[in-house]
C-alpha cells in the first residue's frame, strides 16, 4: 500500500473525499473476487432484515431481492484474506488519524458489509445517521457514471438535524445538486455519517462496494458486539476496532 496524504480539512468542509492510492492492484483485485464469492451464498428476503436489525447481534447475514442490492452485513471472519486487507487498510497511520480526529482515541466499527448494486437497482432517499458516525467506503467496481452510485449533498454535514430522512426527495429528482461518488476500482471514499446520502438508481451497470461505519465506543453500548470467537481469530487492527 502506499501512504499518502488525506485530506481532512475537505472531510470537514463537504462531509466526504475521495482517496486513492491506499490499496495494491493485487489487493483490489483480489476483494473484488473474494467479495463476489461471499454474495453468491444463499440469501434471505429483504422482508427478514428488520427482524435482523432489531436483534442488534452481529451475525454475517446475506439480503437479495428484486431491485434491491444484495448486501452482506457482518461479513468480517467469512474471508481470512478480505479480513487481511481490510487490516492492513485500518493499520495505515494516515486512516487512524483521520478516524480518531473525527471519533477520539476509542472508537469501534458499527457496521461491515459487502453491497453490490444490481442493474435496475432501485433508488435510496436521501438520509442521515448518527452526528459521530463515520464510514468508510471501498469502491470495488468502475463507476463513472451516478447511476446506481452513493450520492452525498455537499457541505451537508453542517445543516441543523431536524430529519432524518427526506420523505419525497429521491436522488432522482435532485441529480443535479448531487456528488456522486464515482472512480474505478480501489478507490476509498471517507464520509461523515451526518452528511445527507442516499443512492441513485442504476440502469444497466452493476456496483459493488465495501462499507464500514465506526462510532465512539461509548455510543450505542451493548449493541452490534462482535462475538468474541470473531474478535479472538482476526489481525491487529480489527481486533482494536471490533472490541466494544
Amino acid at each position: 500500500m502506499t501512504l499518502v496524504h488525506l485530506a481532512p480539512k475537505t472531510f470537514t468542509k463537504c462531509g466526504f473525499f475521495k482517496q486513492p492510492e491506499l490499496l495494491a492492484s493485487n489487493d483490489i483485485a483480489l476483494l473484488q473476487q473474494e467479495c463476489e464469492t461471499l454474495l453468491q451464498g444463499s440469501a434471505k428476503p429483504w422482508s427478514g432484515y428488520r427482524q435482523f436489525a432489531k436483534s442488534g447481534r452481529w451475525q454475517a447475514s446475506l439480503f437479495a431481492g428484486p431491485k434491491a442490492p444484495t448486501t452482506l452485513y457482518d461479513f468480517l471472519g467469512c474471508s481470512k484474506k478480505v479480513d487481511s486487507i481490510i487490516d492492513e487498510l485500518l493499520g495505515q497511520p494516515e486512516v487512524q488519524n483521520l478516524l480518531k480526529s473525527q471519533l477520539g482515541d476509542d472508537y469501534r466499527l458499527w457496521y461491515a458489509m459487502i453491497r453490490k448494486i444490481e442493474p435496475n437497482g432501485s433508488q435510496l432517499r436521501l438520509h442521515h445517521d448518527l452526528s459521530n458516525e463515520m464510514s468508510i467506503s471501498i469502491l470495488l467496481s468502475n463507476t463513472t457514471t451516478i447511476d446506481g452510485a452513493t450520492v452525498f449533498v455537499t457541505g451537508s454535514n453542517h445543516w441543523p438535524r431536524i430529519l432524518k430522512y427526506f420523505p419525497f426527495l429521491y436522488p432522482k429528482r435532485l441529480g443535479r445538486f448531487l456528488t456522486p461518488a464515482i472512480g474505478r476500482p480501489g478507490d476509498v471514499y471517507f464520509f461523515d455519517n451526518a452528511t445527507w446520502h442516499g443512492r441513485y438508481p442504476a440502469r444497466s451497470n452493476s456496483h459493488t462496494s465495501i462499507l464500514l461505519s465506526f462510532i465512539p465506543k461509548e455510543v450505542g453500548a451493548g449493541k452490534r458486539i462482535a462475538p468474541n470467537g470473531l474478535v479472538n481469530k482476526v489481525q491487529t487492527n480489527l481486533n482494536k476496532v471490533l472490541h466494544g
